[in-house]
């Protein structure tokens, strides 16, 4: 078979596969490496985020020639792809030794690139579940405040007509003041406004980095499992992201104060500089915020 005699003359293909017979033979009382490799990705989660990238470092360290897959035909490719993944252990045994490993290498150059793409989009969602909470959070909040902030803007408005009216007869503002409310409970009242407010944008971006933590917990694996590209028009996210891998290795705690900042949107701006220095969280987000929206990246 042409297939076959192509994939064999990559010497390193057999020989990695001969040394990894679990890839094909069971072990007692578990499923075989190559059953572990077809189980679907799962529900959107960090535990099967992780899960998939387990799946393309194993893949990875077989150190098997998989691009030359682009140089055979694609519906024969995935013909055999498509064998590799529904034929038993029991029958992949009973191939002669040529077509076994031609079949299991066509299964992992397909599954690899499927696992690539579903670990990218996988990664995505879970950064919009994260927003999404952030926003919710932001909302419900509100609604929570809504009461007491009305209660709050009808009192104000009635001082201020208070105020006004005091000032166009001339008489003291204080009493006009105190007519309505006692001056003790009229400072507490700016008090409990004070923690009611808002900052001036009155973003759910504040609330964002109560969820760095989770952040964490995949973006530096995604960062060191994937190579990312990108158009000569947004090769400063490209360096950005280097830039990132770079601080993640070295342990360092701060971003550099000049890093690329041009793609990102204005209102993230506010939070990625403060007080003159990159925000290391706010910046990571914003990176990847860019990354997620425009999948061209991957």
């Amino acid at each position: 078979m042409l297939l076959i005699s192509f994939f064999l003359q990559f010497s390193s293909a057999p020989k990695t596969l001969q040394q990894n017979p679990l890839l094909y033979a069971r072990e007692e009382n578990k499923n075989s490496l190559l059953s572990w490799l077809r189980q679907p990705p799962g529900v959107i989660s960090l535990k099967n985020f992780h899960e998939i990238l387990d799946r393309l470092e194993f893949i990875q360290s077989l150190n098997l020639p998989l691009d030359n897959g682009k140089e055979i035909h694609q519906n024969r490719l995935i013909q055999m792809a498509r064998e590799g993944s529904r034929y038993s252990i029991q029958h992949l045994s009973r191939f002669n030794e040529r077509k076994r490993y031609a079949t299991i290498m066509a299964f992992l150059i397909h599954i690899y690139a499927f696992l690539t793409d579903q670990g990218l989009d996988m990664f995505a969602k879970l950064m919009g579940r994260m927003f999404n909470r952030g926003e919710n959070k932001h909302n419900k909040q509100f609604q929570k405040d809504g009461k007491s902030i009305n209660e709050k803007v009808r009192l104000y408005v009635e001082i201020g007509k208070a105020l006004i009216e005091a000032k166009e007869l001339e008489t003291d503002p204080f009493e006009a003041v105190q007519s309505i409310i006692s001056w003790e409970k009229f400072i507490h009242s700016v008090h409990e406004a004070e923690s009611l407010a808002r900052p001036i944008e009155f973003d759910y971006l504040d609330l964002l980095d109560n969820h760095y933590g989770h952040f964490r917990k995949m973006a530096p694996r995604l960062l060191n499992r994937y190579v990312f590209k990108a158009s000569s028009t947004s090769q400063t996210v490209l360096q950005a992201l280097e830039l990132l891998k770079e601080v993640n290795q070295s342990g360092k705690r701060k971003i550099p104060d000049h890093v690329p900042t041009d793609f990102i949107k204005s209102k993230w701006m506010k939070y990625v500089y403060q007080d003159d220095k990159i925000n290391r969280h706010y910046y990571e987000f914003s990176v990847f915020f860019r990354v997620t929206e425009y999948p061209s990246f991957w």
